[in-house]
């Protein structure tokens, strides 16, 4: 879930999404890690099966790149997914990102599967 203002005012009507996409106020977080005590933590449950990918990543990275260039990344195989994970920061960065930028793909192998 997106934790920024301009996602909230999105949420509520206020705004569309893409007015939140160019929104001068876009950057401006209303949940952080590391910043006070966690009060609220998001838990969602989705299928998880062998093969699955999960891209984990800060505005930076994807309030730069589309959904088409994110999805590109994740449709790599297994071996290739930390050349993939690179090639967005630094696609991101080209692009002309001002924010920082994390981002971490988590991959199910199958091997701890309950």
């Amino acid at each position: 879930e997106d934790h920024s203002y301009v996602a909230q005012l999105a949420a509520l009507g206020y705004i569309t999404r893409e007015e939140a996409a160019r929104h001068p106020q876009r950057n401006i977080i209303t949940r952080a890690v590391g910043t006070r005590p966690i009060e609220r933590v998001d838990v969602f449950e989705c299928a998880w099966e062998k093969g699955d990918k999960l891209l984990i990543c800060t505005d930076g990275l994807y309030g730069e790149l589309s959904e088409d260039e994110l999805a590109d990344a994740l449709g790599r195989s297994a071996e290739e997914l930390q050349t993939a994970c690179d090639a967005l920061v630094e696609r991101a960065l080209k692009a002309g990102s001002r924010d920082n930028i994390s981002a971490v793909i988590i991959y199910n192998d199958g091997e701890n599967a309950e």
